[in-house]
């Protein structure tokens, strides 16, 4: 339980408390709300507290990825020059085990097209790292591994 509380709930309990804490001083909640950071501060911005996609759900996409853009030895000789969709790997009807929800796509898309303005322009290159499915659950999702 620790390691869910680390991985998952750790800053978004957090953040609660100091919005409580600051209504008991002001006597109003707070106006504006922000946070900053990567990794388990970055989770904040769409996690709220939940896995953003199950630990069966990520085993999904490394698989599709791999059968992508491995060789014919499993290798991956260089990511930025394969090609995967997330949209491939979409549910027809109701979302299932081995398929992707439109929330979960979505998900998928922000994440490997990297950050982008309001206006929808490329912030800086890159975003997560086609083929760094296997670690996700060490700096990304907060799931358990293996």
């Amino acid at each position: 339980m620790a390691k869910f509380d680390w991985g998952q709930r750790a800053v978004t309990a957090t953040a609660h408390v100091a919005k409580v804490r600051i209504e008991g001083y002001y006597g109003k909640p707070p106006a504006k709300s922000y946070f900053n950071g990567c990794s388990t501060g970055g989770r904040m911005a769409g996690a709220d507290g939940r896995p953003i996609l199950a630990q069966s759900k990520v085993k999904l996409v490394e698989a599709a990825v791999n059968k992508a853009c491995a060789d014919q030895d499993g290798v991956v000789p260089d990511p930025r020059k394969r090609s995967f969709k997330p949209l491939s790997l979409k549910c027809q009807g109701n979302g299932a085990d081995d398929c992707l929800t439109p929330a979960e796509v979505a998900v998928l898309q922000k994440w490997y097209g990297g950050a982008k303005n309001s206006k929808g322009e490329q912030l800086y290159p890159g975003g997560v790292p086609l083929c760094s499915e296997a670690y996700w659950p060490l700096w990304l999702t907060g799931l358990p591994t293996g």
